[in-house]
């Protein structure tokens, strides 16, 4: 089982390597003071939510692609209307009759190109088609982004109502293979259940391990769906950190 542990960590190095660009493996991770308790989190749905709608990048990209087809459309319309153009112009006019000859023109030229207007109309209405096709996406991944929240609290809680439970029994363990020591040492009993102890307590302390584990990476995945960076702390203002100015609002409404 050690050995087998000992693969998984090379395992785990080498691809922690390759993510971070290191070439080399022979690098020391650092640890976890497991005796501290570890910083727990007042879990405020309606405050995550705000927060992950102005801050996941999925859902900037979204509006982005939504604003960009609404501009199509604008600008299919505009096209359609007649273009004005200025003009100026000089000339001369050789009639005798006349006092002046030469002459300065100005004025504006209307032009509208009738043929083109079938094409923009088409096109106006694909991009139209195209913004609501975005609209419905963006909520599809507005749904998502939801989901993954709830999901991310509800492991994080369920990890947190098990570390007390995992601690007092790796504690109860430890007394217990104190306490059969003492006996064995005094040759009441045999050192056979001294080792038998000492292997439940190894593994209530590796539950023990685990499930501070599922605590720490909870809080990352709650980071993560939020949008924030790990270990920052999560806002208490949902407009405190913002990527982008996609009103929440919106988002609710759809």
């Amino acid at each position: 089982r050690l050995r087998t542990y000992e693969s998984e960590l090379r395992s785990a190095k080498a691809k922690l390597a390759e993510l971070l660009g290191v070439p080399k493996t022979d690098f020391e991770i650092a640890g976890i003071d497991f005796s501290a308790a570890p910083d727990l989190l007042n879990v405020d749905f309606d405050l995550y939510e705000t927060v992950a709608l102005r801050n996941r990048p999925e859902l900037f990209e979204k509006d982005l692609e939504k604003n960009i087809s609404n501009k199509d459309a604008w600008i299919a319309v505009t096209q359609m209307f007649p273009a004005i153009t200025p003009f100026a112009s000089f000339s001369h006019d050789a009639n005798s009759y006349l006092v002046r000859h030469e002459w300065f023109n100005y004025g504006l030229r209307l032009s509208w190109d009738l043929l083109s207007i079938p094409t923009l109309a088409s096109e106006h209405s694909a991009a139209k088609k195209r913004a609501e096709l975005d609209r419905k996406r963006r909520l599809k991944v507005t749904m998502a982004v939801l989901t993954q929240i709830r999901l991310a609290v509800i492991e994080y809680e369920q990890a947190v109502e098990k570390l007390p439970l995992t601690s007092e029994m790796e504690s109860e363990r430890k007394e217990l293979v104190g306490l059969v020591e003492r006996q064995v040492r005094d040759g009441r009993l045999h050192e056979s259940l001294l080792l038998d102890e000492d292997q439940k307590y190894l593994s209530s302390r590796q539950l023990f391990l685990k499930t501070y584990a599922e605590v720490v990476v909870g809080k990352a995945r709650i980071a993560n769906s939020l949008g924030l960076d790990y270990g920052r702390d999560i806002p208490a203002s949902p407009n405190a950190v913002a990527l982008h100015d996609a009103a929440p609002a919106e988002a609710a409404s759809e």
